[in-house]
């Protein structure tokens, strides 16, 4: 390997992990406001928006981890958070509407990775 790959791996490497540095900690603070008895849409699509971002960072070579795993917890989270009891209707509302939209964006990425031969089972 010449020391100009290797140079160009290291850079691609360190700037992948700050972009992912960067999106994993405003998932993290956007969990924390979603978690909050006051959260409303503002805070859901906070979360969705970030979450999403993550996914699209660990499309990169250099992640370690899936885009898929990171959809699929996007959905649970969303789930759990609609079970609370303290959740009101429209809360509720707005995120069936993300977790259907998380559906359909986990569907299209086995579509892409699987030539269309995976489905998602989503529950």
């Amino acid at each position: 390997m010449s020391s100009a790959h290797h140079s160009k791996r290291i850079l691609m490497q360190d700037e992948f992990r700050k972009q992912y540095d960067t999106a994993n900690t405003r998932v993290t603070l956007s969990v924390i406001l979603l978690a909050s008895r006051t959260s409303g849409p503002e805070e859901v699509s906070e979360f969705v928006d970030a979450t999403m971002e993550l996914a699209k960072v660990c499309e990169s070579p250099c992640s370690k981890h899936q885009p898929l795993e990171v959809l699929f917890w996007l959905r649970q989270k969303l789930q759990r958070e609609c079970r609370k009891p303290c959740r009101s209707a429209c809360f509720r509302s707005y995120c069936q509407q993300h977790i259907h939209h998380a559906g359909d964006k986990t569907q299209d990425m086995c579509d892409r990775i699987g030539n269309s031969n995976i489905i998602a089972l989503l529950h």
